[in-house]
């Protein structure tokens, strides 16, 4: 956004495009014009919701303010215009990204969406428990769009295995998402032409001669041809790109989508993934044809593990540290993957909700053991919720 007048702001959409003017011509992916980059750096800009452009990343202060910025980040309405790319932590002042890179990222998707580090990996505990766990953690990188949350979650793993192909990932996530949100306000380059042009041309209609009011005109018509050849072009590519549904928290779209809900994000995607390569270790043996096999193996490669497992392990272990917080910790962490607390005389219990098939009741101890006996209660709750064949996320 800009700061055109005192008191007003304009909105500026600038869209590159390359067009062909040869048959089977490679055509580029177009480089941002640096129009943006002298905007931002004159600092000619205004708010954006709760956060500036910049060519800088914000990074979330570790107070109040902060965290109530994170909260409005992860429901949408941290922004009016532009998506937000969320940097979850790993540790104090770590992401899975550097700080160098992290700046890089701001700088290549300046205008396009905002940059934003949260402060450390108890910050993103905190956050989760006050967003229904629906903020993304553990070096996650994730794309809220304004009024929709999260669209977009992108991990270091198989799928994606190092900090230069995750950089990739998200920048062309962002330009995809910013691309297809709906143009609110703004203005085209051609519409703003055609606009001074016009305004010209009511000022001086009374004092052009004849020929020159003629070519005002004619170059109004000449921006007009430009703006439908654009608009043709916009409507081609609409007819041309397939419709696409917005990336799912983690693991597999489809699987997310076809199969609710889940104990922790990701959990079918992970399900299905070790279902085949158990296939796969026994397949031989159990007549598995190799056509099935080979499916099988290609399902694998492409079903990347869920961190949400990883999370969920280690909150259990954290959950089952304290002897003096057993209770109060099982009891919000479990809540929050599919049970709900019934408590009579005798037993304090956590019960599975009837959506969640195939769990069973988790009893609460009431006078702590000792580390051998809260380990055990580890361990039960993880046979539980089906974890134990799960691998780790490599």
């Amino acid at each position: 956004m800009l700061r055109a007048l005192p008191g007003r702001a304009n909105l500026l959409r600038v869209r590159a495009q390359c067009l062909a003017v040869e048959t089977l011509v490679r055509l580029e992916v177009p480089k941002r014009t640096h129009l943006i980059r002298m905007i931002l750096e004159d600092g000619k800009v205004v708010e954006d919701g709760l956060l500036m452009p910049s060519l800088q990343p914000h990074f979330l202060s570790d107070d109040q303010e902060g965290f109530a910025l994170a909260e409005r980040i992860v429901s949408g309405g941290a922004s009016e215009y532009l998506p937000t790319v969320y940097v979850s932590a790993i540790d104090d002042d770590r992401w899975a990204l550097d700080v160098r890179a992290i700046r890089a990222l701001a700088r290549d998707l300046a205008g396009v969406a905002h940059v934003v580090c949260e402060p450390s990996r108890e910050f993103s505990f905190r956050l989760r428990d006050q967003v229904d766990g629906e903020n993304v953690y553990n070096g996650t990188l994730g794309i809220a769009v304004p009024g929709g949350g999260f669209a977009h979650r992108a991990y270091l793993g198989r799928a994606i295995p190092d900090a230069k192909a995750l950089v990739a990932r998200v920048k062309s996530a962002a330009v995809d998402i910013r691309s297809q949100m709906p143009k609110v306000g703004g203005w085209d380059w051609l519409d703003f032409q055609d606009a001074i042009l016009r305004h010209q041309r009511e000022i001086d209609k009374n004092r052009l001669s004849a020929e020159e009011n003629e070519k005002l005109w004619n170059d109004e018509l000449a921006l007009k041809d430009a703006r439908i050849q654009e608009l043709e072009a916009e409507l081609h590519d609409a007819r041309n790109t397939p419709l696409q549904a917005p990336a799912s928290a983690a693991g597999n779209g489809m699987l997310l989508s076809m199969l609710k809900p889940e104990v922790y994000s990701g959990e079918f995607s992970d399900r299905v993934r070790a279902a085949l390569e158990f296939c796969l270790e026994r397949g031989a043996d159990s007549g598995w044809d190799k056509r099935s096999l080979a499916v099988f193996e290609e399902i694998v490669g492409a079903l990347t593990p869920s961190p949400a497992l990883n999370e969920l392990r280690e909150d259990l272990r954290r959950a089952t540290r304290d002897p003096a917080r057993l209770n109060a910790e099982l009891r919000k962490l479990l809540a929050r993957h599919g049970f709900e607390f019934k408590s009579d005389n005798k037993h304090s219990r956590m019960e599975p909700r009837p959506e969640y098939v195939g769990l069973e009741s988790v009893t609460l101890m009431k006078t702590p053991g000792d580390h051998r006996g809260l380990m055990n209660l580890c361990s039960q709750i993880e046979a539980n919720l089906g974890l134990t064949r799960l691998k780790k996320m490599g």
